[in-house]
């Protein structure tokens, strides 16, 4: 294969990026619910009235899978969270994109008095790299990666990437992982317009008979206001 063909191979998905680096005010709630008060949720728990679900969960006993562009595996919020990591890339697990090791934390980071707190504090991480460094990644690593993160017991798996085609490996992986009863959250995409279906896969599957257990999500900052 030539660098040509491998860039075009590389290309089938993309990161979906959004920005969640706002933290919520109140120290007394986050002491009392995080029992820290040295760290932050972020806006989009806050919105979610996740810290509310932390007295009866904080994710114990889960594993996600987040197939991404890696992990920092010294992130002190991190590495005490993730129990397994395979590379389907070739670049290395260590994250150089930014992009998977912020997932991670958003899901898992810990309870520890730096940075922010994730909404799953107690689950587990299987880091399935899928991504490359460059943010691109093709559909073999994908489904390699989805198949892996099954193998391994993961009840949850996190893709925040999407691409504008389908394919039928993709379509079967995913299958795969729904049949067993993992639940997948995927990205709906950095692109889209008011009244059409722009939603990219594999997030779009959730208009096929796949649905009961694909979740995806979008956000659309308006005014100030966020739309889910």
């Amino acid at each position: 294969m030539n660098n040509k063909e491998k860039k075009l191979k590389q290309a089938d998905m993309k990161l979906s990026r959004v920005n969640v680096h706002q933290t919520a005010s109140g120290i007394n709630e986050l002491k009392t619910l995080s029992e820290s008060e040295k760290e932050f949720i972020n806006w989009a728990q806050k919105l979610f009235d996740i810290p509310e679900l932390w007295v009866e969960t904080k994710g114990k006993g889960i594993k996600v899978a987040v197939l991404d562009t890696g992990i920092d595996q010294d992130h002190i919020d991190l590495r005490d969270a993730t129990v397994g990591v395979r590379d389907f890339t070739g670049d290395g697990i260590e994250d150089l994109n930014g992009h998977g090791t912020h997932c991670a934390g958003v899901i898992a980071a810990r309870v520890n008095d730096a940075g922010f707190i994730g909404v799953a504090p107690k689950a587990e991480l299987l880091i399935a790299k899928v991504m490359g460094n460059d943010g691109n990644g093709s559909f073999e690593w994908i489904t390699g990666g989805i198949d892996w993160a099954v193998e391994n017991g993961a009840h949850i798996i996190s893709m925040s990437i999407s691409g504008p085609t389908t394919s039928d490996i993709l379509y079967k992986a995913v299958h795969r992982a729904l049949v067993k009863g993992v639940f997948l959250v995927c990205a709906a995409g950095n692109e889209g317009s008011l009244y059409q279906n722009s939603i990219g896969y594999p997030g779009r599957y959730r208009f096929s008979r796949l649905s009961p257990f694909l979740l995806f999500y979008l956000l659309e900052e308006k005014k100030d206001s966020f739309i889910y």
